[in-house]
């Protein structure tokens, strides 16, 4: 009886010794894995504003060349307005009704570009704080 009451004492001075480091080495690997997620989630972030950016510049280009290609109108229309060519004039406004369309769909699609791009660097700022932030907020956001 004497040598049980050893072992189960052996046992419960293991296990409670034991235990803390496996509980640390839990903690440990969560911590781990949040900074990875965090850092994946920067980095997608970063990726997703690169594209905005290039979406917008293009955008732009687009717009320009709209708008050069309004004043090509413009110009061919008075041009045939002078001329009396009603017919040319005739195809002239369609062809500027068409560039103005194209010049408010890419306003539009510029509109969206960058309400994508502030949302995107709102996220990353938000991923930013969650794996850099305020003291005291990795340990509440890990729990």
């Amino acid at each position: 009886m004497h040598r049980f009451t050893w072992v189960v004492g052996a046992a419960v001075v293991t296990v409670a010794l034991w235990a803390p480091v496996v509980g640390a080495q839990d903690v440990n690997q969560d911590q781990r894995n949040s900074y990875t997620q965090d850092n994946r989630d920067i980095r997608q972030d970063r990726r997703e504003i690169a594209r905005d950016k290039r979406e917008i510049r293009q955008d732009r280009w687009e717009m320009g060349r709209d708008q050069r290609e309004i004043a090509q109108d413009r110009h061919r229309l008075r041009q045939d307005m002078r001329a009396g060519d009603w017919r040319a004039v005739a195809a002239d406004r369609a062809e500027l009704r068409k560039d103005r369309r194209d010049l408010f769909r890419d306003r539009q699609e510029l509109a969206r570009d960058e309400r994508e791009l502030r949302h995107d660097r709102r996220e990353l700022r938000h991923d930013f704080r969650d794996e850099h932030g305020r003291p005291g907020m990795q340990a509440r956001n890990r729990r």
